[in-house]
């Protein structure tokens, strides 16, 4: 995880996110916050190492979700991190996700566009 002013905030968000999925009947859900098991590493091909993501899902349709805060969505941690986690998810059938507060929405849509990147914004 990016060291960042706002780890509270982002680690509520993956532990609120989590907990609706699971309710949602969502399959082998995994978060990286201490009530989960821990997402898989996602290797990388790339010269950085492997990610892990902060939410993922299983069965049919899997989620790889990665939520961001708005002071995170310019790292260059963020940018490593949605690039391997987008391919992989073309390259596995799953769908990558962007989790952000509403107030991040328009910036995180522009970054995406930027990086070339294929993701489901969610708002939190």
């Amino acid at each position: 995880m990016a060291n960042r002013k706002s780890q509270q905030e982002h680690d509520l968000i993956v532990q609120s996110f989590a907990d609706a999925l699971v309710e949602k009947g969502f399959p082998d859900v995994r978060a990286d916050v201490p009530q989960y098991q821990r997402p898989a590493e996602i290797e990388s091909k790339r010269p950085f190492k492997g990610r892990i993501p902060d939410i993922t899902t299983g069965g049919d349709s899997p989620l790889i979700i990665e939520v961001e805060t708005a002071d995170s969505v310019r790292d260059e941690h963020t940018k490593l991190q949605w690039t391997l986690f987008a391919e992989h998810a073309k390259a596995t059938g799953a769908t990558f996700c962007v989790a952000v507060p509403r107030n991040a929405v328009g910036p995180t849509r522009q970054r995406l566009r930027e990086l070339g990147i294929e993701a489901e914004i969610l708002k939190v």
